[in-house]
């Protein structure tokens, strides 16, 4: 990292396996930027990752979902997208 700013390259930035699963795709995108900065980085941010059990739990609450016309999701700490991954992924099962 140079100063506060985390200078990468879009080539550099892993992508999606054929066989991973949004949420393990999420959850490594997630760990990738972890290694990159500092707790200090992070702590002063409060920037924090929900991990992809957590969120299919979160996910499984909802009830009835897949019997809604229109679904909104809100979640303005989207970050790398665990939850929203975990959201299509209980949708789609």
């Amino acid at each position: 990292m140079s100063g506060n700013k985390i200078i990468v390259k879009m080539e550099d930035i892993p992508v999606k396996l054929p066989n991973e699963t949004l949420i393990g795709y999420s959850e490594m995108l997630a760990n990738w930027y972890v290694e990159r900065i500092t707790p200090g980085y992070r702590k002063k941010r409060g920037q924090f990752f929900t991990p992809g059990i957590i969120s299919g739990f979160m996910v499984r609450q909802f009830e009835d979902i897949d019997k809604k016309n229109e679904i909104k999701i809100l979640d303005p700490g989207a970050g790398v997208g665990i939850f929203e991954s975990a959201f299509c992924e209980y949708l789609l099962s």
